[in-house]
């Protein structure tokens, strides 16, 4: 009985030897890349990619589990956010993706972590473009184990992943290609004019991303109504907002909500400040609609200034229509005005 265990313990000892032997030689990482040239822009892919609320409409795992729920948190498109997800246990299990890194309109970068597995990779995407159309790489992978690795061998991670990133790219392709036809379609009529000498009161901040709401403009829009009132100060249009600049490195706004005045000679207090643009050239669109889709107005203006090698000193939001006028949001205009220098 004893030679019989001491057999057994034998086998198992070089069983577990030849183990330890194969995860030394085993591979320590994996990586999973697949490539894809679309038609689309830069931005407009970027955007379909650092939003997860938009992974929905071409995400390869939502098109096999329909079942599959996802929870976002955080400020959708920054870093920081995350999207969450319970799903069939033998299709997509429970996880995480929580975007780490952004470069605006060429890189995304992303933690993903299986709670099942207690595993968490590193991907991301890079977008280029080119002669030939905007190449989009997505790529995943991670560190492996030591213990793990001779298991890893036989998983084939890469005929397991890759097709999913295959199809991924291709939902990926038609749904920016139809949002870049909606884009297109959507075209703002640009006009370049003579902006007149603007004196302005404000309440410049540097401020990120996700302090830019309706709080603050109904706060400062407040002080800078007593300041002008208790000086008697006329105001000669509409509230504005300066922009002078939106870091998407650093997800940080240099930007000052301000009133249009007679006379900004009577100096400011410790919030309110002058500010005087210069006459000269802008850029100018009328935007009707929600504020907050004003986006792509100001990536065209953005793009036809940089077409055109035109410098933008500060760009300005003037809010013509009060929303609490008009029965729908389609009426709403905002007037955006690029200063040039």
């Amino acid at each position: 009985m004893k030679k019989w265990i001491f057999r057994i313990l034998k086998v198992l000892g070089i069983i577990v030897v030849l183990y330890l032997i194969v995860s030394l030689f085993a591979p320590s990482s994996y990586n999973v890349e697949r490539k894809k040239t679309m038609t689309a822009s830069a931005e407009v892919i970027y955007q379909q990619i650092a939003v997860f609320e938009n992974w929905d409409a071409w995400s390869p795992w939502a098109e096999k589990d329909p079942s599959i729920k996802n929870t976002r948190t955080g400020e959708p498109g920054t870093v920081g956010s995350k999207t969450s997800w319970v799903g069939d246990p033998d299709l997509s299990g429970t996880g995480s993706m929580t975007l780490t890194e952004l470069a605006e309109f060429s890189k995304i970068r992303y933690d993903l972590h299986f709670a099942d597995m207690d595993m968490t990779s590193h991907g991301g995407f890079d977008i280029a473009e080119g002669e030939s159309g905007t190449e989009v790489t997505w790529f995943d992978g991670g560190d492996i184990a030591f213990l793990f690795r001779p298991m890893v061998m036989f998983l084939d991670l890469e005929g397991q992943i890759g097709p999913d990133f295959e199809r991924g790219l291709t939902l990926l392709d038609s749904i920016a290609t139809i949002k870049q036809a909606e884009l297109d379609a959507a075209t703002y009529e640009i006009k370049t004019i003579d902006f007149p000498e603007t004196k302005y009161y404000g309440v410049k901040k540097v401020i990120p991303f996700t302090e830019v709401d309706s709080t603050l403009y109904s706060t400062t829009y407040g002080q800078l109504g007593m300041f002008c009132g208790m000086n008697q100060i006329e105001m000669t249009g509409m509230p504005v907002s300066l922009c002078f600049e939106w870091n998407e490195e650093t997800e940080m706004a240099d930007m000052m909500p301000a009133f249009p005045v007679a006379d900004n000679s009577i100096p400011g207090d410790s919030t309110v400040t002058s500010y005087t643009i210069a006459a000269g050239k802008a850029l100018v669109v009328d935007y009707y609609g929600p504020y907050e889709e004003a986006y792509n107005a100001h990536m065209q203006m953005d793009a036809y200034a940089k077409e055109n090698g035109l410098e933008v000193v500060v760009a300005i939001e003037e809010f013509v229509t009060d929303p609490t006028t008009v029965e729908s949001m389609d009426e709403v205009l905002t007037r955006i005005y690029y200063i040039l220098k």
